[in-house]
C-alpha cells in the first residue's frame, strides 16, 4: 500500500463540458447543459474530481479562478490540502460564499474524493473520519440534538 503521506497533488485541472439539455427553460442553461470539474492529479495513480456550479455561468471565471487557487495546492499531501482548503474558507471577506467558495467546494469534493480512494473507504467514511472525528464538533452536534430533543418535549406539553 502507498503510504499517503507521500502522496502529493501534482497537477490541479479544470474542465468544462457540455451537451443537450432539455427544452431551453431551466435555471437559464439555454439548450445547453454545462458541468464544470476540477480534476486533482497526484504522484501516484490516485486521482479526484469535484463539481462546481460556476461553470454553468462563467466557464471562462472558472478556469481563471482554478488556476488562481491551485497554487495554494500544489505539491501537498491530501491531508495538508484539506486543511489549506478550510484555512481559505476562513477568509469571511472573499471565500465565504459566491463564486470562489463555489469553486473551493469542488476543490474540497475531490480532495475528499481523492483521499477515500487512497484509503480505501467510502467516501461517507472519509467524510465523517474528516469532518465529525473532531471531539467539540460532536459536542456541539450532541448539544444541537439534545435541544431539539427538549423543544420537541416542551411544544408537546
Amino acid at each position: 500500500m502507498v503510504q499517503k503521506k507521500l502522496i502529493k497533488i501534482k497537477k490541479i485541472k479544470s474542465k468544462i463540458i457540455q451537451g443537450e439539455f432539455g427544452n431551453g427553460k431551466y435555471y437559464g442553461y439555454g439548450k445547453k447543459k454545462i458541468i464544470s470539474l476540477v480534476k486533482f492529479e497526484t504522484n501516484s495513480k490516485f486521482f479526484g474530481y469535484g463539481e462546481s456550479l460556476v461553470g454553468i455561468y462563467s466557464p471562462d471565471l472558472f478556469k481563471v479562478n482554478v488556476n488562481y487557487l491551485s497554487k495554494f495546492f500544489l505539491n501537498k499531501n491530501i491531508d495538508n490540502a484539506i486543511k489549506e482548503v478550510q484555512a481559505i474558507q476562513n477568509n469571511k471577506f472573499f471565500f465565504y460564499q459566491g463564486l470562489i467558495k463555489s469553486i473551493l467546494s469542488s476543490f474540497e469534493i475531490a480532495l475528499l474524493s481523492l483521499k477515500s480512494k487512497v484509503e480505501s473507504r467510502s467516501l461517507a467514511d472519509t467524510i465523517n473520519k474528516v469532518f465529525f472525528n473532531n471531539k467539540l464538533l460532536k459536542k456541539k452536534l450532541l448539544m444541537c440534538i439534545q435541544v431539539q430533543v427538549l423543544l420537541k418535549v416542551i411544544l408537546m406539553i
